[in-house]
């Protein structure tokens, strides 16, 4: 673990949002066990961030050894794919895939759904590159596709330039998103894209302590610090949906820094730590209550008061459920 400041702004001021005491990956470290992982947000500019965060070793050893080490099974597959062509179909509606003999790149490119899915759609030369050896190798030899093992690095698929790059829930586990994204920047055409899939804070889903705000999400976004984090790195966004669940997702084209430099510099709005927290707070009570704790908070009332002062009971919980949604 490391501590660390506000990645966009470079302030050491923060206020705590959330703090996880059952952190998944914490457990697999014998020197995490019994810690929390804490979420911060900066008091400045509003980024939400770990602090502490994983150091690189440890977020290493994550991705190649522990995150994903069985293949993926025909459920997954299935629901991945409907996703894939969900985001496939966002960047089309804002990018001509026509013209044959282009290139993409998928940056963490898991077991290579979504360049299945733009190979069967374009002509375009597809490629990919992914630490999980797993699903890596899956990629590899089950779809057929030219994946890279391991981390983006400068030598990836030397001599090629890509005319679109995806990170889709990539960015999130990098220790330094703007470094990695700047150094894609040198490998694409001078008009490429970039699609990006991001965690967004005011959004969550499902159980916050093992999905959207465990450790290895080293930073969580809200539509305003992911426009000036992907402008800090040479890119100006075109298109953005922060409607969904969890994530949002972003198209933006590769620009000179010059352009940018108002965009990249700006502190943008403050948002309210005290609204997000609430935010959080409610939606992991909402969950409990209505995932896990529902129907057995039910059963145990008509256990112990009997059919009719049971029911009568379970119809006041009902509402109160109702209430949270």
């Amino acid at each position: 673990m490391e501590s660390t400041s506000c990645l966009l702004c470079g302030s050491a001021e923060s206020n705590v949002i959330f703090r996880n005491s059952r952190d998944k990956y914490f457990q697999k470290f014998e020197h995490l066990k019994g810690k929390d992982s804490v979420l911060v947000m900066c008091a400045r500019c509003g980024f939400a961030y770990h602090n502490p965060k994983l150091s690189q070793e440890e977020t290493e050893r994550i991705y190649k050894v522990l995150y994903r080490p069985e293949v993926p099974g025909a459920r997954f597959l299935e629901e991945k794919r409907k996703a894939m062509l969900s985001h496939l179909q966002f960047i089309e509606a804002h990018l001509d895939l026509s013209p044959a003999g282009k290139r993409v790149l998928d940056v963490g490119c898991s077991e290579g759904t979504f360049l299945s899915l733009f190979r069967e759609r374009t002509r375009w030369e597809v490629y990919g590159v992914e630490p999980s050896e797993t699903f890596g190798r899956y990629a590899r030899e089950t779809l057929k596709l030219p994946v890279a093992q391991g981390f983006f690095s400068d030598d990836v698929f030397q001599g090629l330039k890509f005319d679109v790059v995806t990170c889709l829930a990539v960015l999130e586990h990098l220790h330094d998103p703007i470094e990695v994204l700047m150094a894609i920047r040198e490998r694409m055409t001078e008009d490429g894209h970039l699609f990006v899939l991001l965690p967004n804070v005011l959004k969550p889903r499902g159980n916050l302590r093992f999905t959207l705000l465990d450790s290895t999400h080293l930073f969580i976004f809200t539509p305003d610090t992911a426009r000036r984090l992907l402008a800090k790195a040479g890119f100006r966004v075109i298109g953005m949906d922060a409607s969904r669940p969890a994530h949002l997702r972003a198209i933006a084209r590769r620009c000179p820094f010059d352009e940018l430099r108002a965009e990249a510099e700006a502190d943008g709005r403050m948002d309210d730590y005290r609204e997000v927290r609430r935010i959080l707070r409610r939606h992991q009570i909402r969950w409990y209550l209505t995932a896990e704790w529902k129907e057995q908070v039910q059963r145990t009332v008509l256990a112990m008061f009997g059919d009719s002062t049971g029911e009568r009971i379970v119809g006041l919980l009902k509402r109160c459920y109702a209430a949270l949604r």
